[in-house]
């Protein structure tokens, strides 16, 4: 299946599941870059 065909792997679920990433990045010590284009958790 290709990846941009699969409903599990659209943009919309992507910024939703590296947003909720952005606390234990932080808490981890790891740098990224805050894309306005993703809604970080209020822990960021």
């Amino acid at each position: 299946m290709v990846a941009g065909r699969c409903p599990e792997r659209a943009w919309a679920s992507f910024r939703e599941r590296v947003g909720m990433l952005g606390p234990l990045w932080t808490a981890a010590g790891i740098g990224f870059f805050a894309s306005p284009e993703i809604e970080w958790s209020a822990s960021r």
